[in-house]
């Protein structure tokens, strides 16, 4: 089965008008700690402080994985988007078809990988520099039921995703009430189904943005889709 996609910034119904820069921290001020960066590890990639928003909170830096399904290849692409979810860039470090030939008999990277892995860091920096990428806390999903988990916290805040309702509270206060498209759920296929769940989830509430990875159920006959990854803010 495949493991929960990283990152879903959650979509939303409308994007909303972008925030005004955060106090104190207007775009192009120096960028504070060290760039988000990706690394190889025998196998797979490493990241460290991703996915990060922007301090201005007009910009969300994710990566990405494709579900490969039975054969289970590793991959990774880096993508960037607005905070009305709208796409900005994305960086292809590694495609599923490529894993056999970029990755060595003994899962290390090839001169041509550690070449892009180098390239996405750089890329990475360049971006901190312009917006000062700030790491996104993740939330504790609660998987009581992993068939329906829909929902999630952190120090007080709630997100929780179900009957295509998406809601965030912070203690009593509602932040965000909001229907999410039919796009949010896989469409059946060869006859599959694959229920929507929540997947990982990450916020920001001093920002009011918030990424949200929808995973889908699956089983050996019937591969999970991978993970569809939003931006949402309020």
């Amino acid at each position: 089965m495949a493991r929960s996609a990283l990152l879903l910034l959650v979509a939303a119904c409308g994007s909303p008008p972008p925030a005004a820069p955060i106090q104190g921290s207007a775009a192009g001020a120096a960028p504070t700690g060290a760039p988000p960066a990706i690394a190889w590890k025998t196998g797979a990639f490493d990241r460290t402080g991703l996915p990060a928003v922007s301090n201005d909170a007009q910009l969300v830096v994710f990566p990405t994985f494709v579900n490969d399904g039975g054969r289970g290849n590793v991959n990774l692409a880096l993508e960037s988007r607005t905070r009305g979810d709208i796409g900005d860039q994305k960086i292809k470090v590694l495609t599923i078809d490529e894993t056999e030939r970029l990755v060595t008999d003994d899962q290390q990277p090839t001169p041509e990988l550690a070449k892009r892995i180098s390239a996405a860091n750089t890329w990475l920096a360049d971006l901190h520099r312009r917006v000062d990428l700030r790491p996104l806390a993740a939330m504790q999903v609660d998987t009581t039921d992993r068939w329906t988990q829909h929902a999630a916290t952190l120090a007080g805040a709630t997100l929780d995703w179900q009957n295509d309702r998406l809601i965030i509270t912070k203690g009593t206060t509602t932040l965000l009430a909001r229907d999410t498209p039919v796009t949010w759920h896989a469409p059946d296929r060869d006859q599959c189904s694959n229920p929507a769940k929540l997947g990982e989830v990450w916020i920001d509430v001093e920002r009011k943005i918030a990424l949200v990875a929808v995973a889908y159920n699956g089983n050996d006959a019937c591969w999970e889709p991978s993970d569809q990854l939003h931006v949402v803010s309020w």
